[in-house]
């Protein structure tokens, strides 16, 4: 390997065989040299034998040596490893009467080198395939340098915060992620710490309303609105429908606070299957939950069972409204038509009508007096309270046999006296009285008047 300055001496036969053997030579060997040729010549091709160089050019003005710059050159099949000729680095594979080509642009500093699809069709994918079951990798990236983005906008796109985990940045900040345990965080980079131990596959986090979802359905049909849609089966995959059984869970509301170190259930809505399921059968009952100043779990306090009878301190509502325990009412109309309500004997409050329309089975009453003179009216105060209270004591009044003023609870026990019902005994007692009143007067009337008569005849 060597240059020639390609001017041949004149001299005798041997040496200028000598000067043109060494210009073939350096023809033949491509004037191979470290750096620049002794002697250069514009647009002269050369080798530079110095590391990393190759062949170069002479510029039009011989100022300067040039990569070579090859106009459409033909290569075999692919580029070689110069080191070692038979390790192929890039492989071409040609298409009969293609039209789209591949186009690699360099870039300036601070921007990125362009690797285009290009060529006469409009609209041209680029894709690129492993072999196998080969990836495709990218860097891990950062929120601020996302591994996947586009060229207008590099600070917002995909990257890889961490093993198993990948998150969407926008504006150079975080705003989601899937971590490794495949859970969806929204404005949050970790979950929770939560009292009842759930971890929740989605976690939305932000100050403010920016801490709130919305769903809207948007359709030009009039009817239904969006929807929320919580489910539950006993198989194993959301494609397994297992039916359920009566006591299952199907969803459930929480709602929690934080207490200082971690967030405590302050109440929650709980869905159940109430009843047994079939084909296009699934009865079920709402459980409403608080949770008592000083405790740290729930406990039911109303529900919606799948006759749409609602129990208030019972599990087992029997009617529309079943309530165990003490009912106030305040802020009582007080002008206009009100109906009078009131208990009958299981307990059940219902208006109170007088007319004949909603009677039947309508005998004479039979109590009265003797059952009335027999009532001990007392005062008492109830417990916990230390009002003084007039009344009777129910267990008294239902030895006395007046079942149908009395309220019992479930287990038929006397629970309570009806007021109201009193005043038809308490009428029956004065009708009867009355009786004897009248009895009497007449009674004394003919004494009266036999008494008159026998003063008359002794006058």
């Amino acid at each position: 390997m060597s240059s020639h300055d390609y001017i041949i001496d004149n001299g005798t036969g041997a040496a200028v065989r000598s000067d043109l053997n060494n210009a073939l030579n350096a023809i033949a060997t491509t004037n191979s040299v470290s750096g620049n040729p002794a002697t250069t010549y514009a647009y002269q091709i050369f080798h530079d034998t110095a590391a990393s160089q190759g062949l170069k050019q002479r510029d039009a003005s011989n100022a300067n040596s040039n990569g070579l710059l090859l106009y459409r050159p033909l290569v075999r099949d692919g580029i070689y490893d110069p080191a070692n000729v038979t390790l192929e680095v890039i492989k071409f594979t040609g298409v009969a009467s293609a039209v789209n080509e591949l186009t690699a642009t360099n870039a300036i500093t601070g921007n990125a080198p362009i690797l285009s699809a290009t060529g006469d069709d409009t609209n041209i994918n680029l894709t690129l395939t492993p072999k196998g079951t080969g990836s495709v990798f990218v860097p891990a990236g950062t929120a601020t340098n996302p591994s996947i983005s586009v060229s207008t906008d590099t600070n917002t796109g995909l990257f890889f915060p961490s093993a198993d985990a990948f998150a969407f940045s926008t504006g150079g900040a975080e705003v989601a992620r899937i971590d490794s345990s495949a859970r969806m965080l929204v404005g949050t980079t970790s979950t929770s710490s939560n009292k009842n131990t759930l971890t929740p596959r989605f976690t939305l986090s932000g100050s403010h309303l920016n801490g709130s979802a919305q769903i809207i359905r948007h359709t030009t049909v009039g009817s239904g609105g969006a929807s929320l849609l919580l489910s539950a089966t006993r198989g194993t995959s959301n494609t397994d429908y297992t039916v359920l059984q009566s006591g299952d869970g199907i969803g459930a509301i929480n709602f929690l606070g934080a207490d200082g170190d971690e967030f405590v259930s302050a109440a929650e809505i709980i869905a159940q299957v109430d009843g047994t399921p079939g084909n296009n059968d699934m009865p079920g009952r709402l459980i409403f939950n608080t949770t008592a100043d000083g405790a740290s779990l729930t406990t039911e306090r109303m529900r919606i069972d799948s006759s749409g009878n609602v129990g208030i301190g019972t599990t087992s509502p029997a009617t529309k409204l079943h309530v165990d325990g003490t009912i106030r009412y305040t802020n009582r109309p007080s002008a206009g038509t009100i109906t009078a309500i009131g208990f009958d004997t299981n307990g059940d409050l219902k208006a109170s009508s007088s007319s004949l329309r909603y009677k039947h089975d309508i005998e004479d009453y039979n109590k009265g007096l003797s059952e009335v003179m027999q009532l001990r009216p007392v005062l008492f105060k109830f417990n916990g309270e230390d009002r003084t209270n007039i009344g009777f004591i129910a267990e008294e009044v239902d030895e006395l046999g007046l079942t149908e003023a009395m309220l019992y609870n479930e287990e038929e026990k006397p629970e309570g006296v009806i007021y109201a019902n009193m005043v038809s005994l308490l009428t029956k007692a004065i009708q009867e009285l009355k009786a004897i009143n009248d009895a009497q007067a007449s009674r004394i009337e003919t004494l009266e008047a036999k008494v008159a008569a026998l003063e008359a005849n002794d006058v």
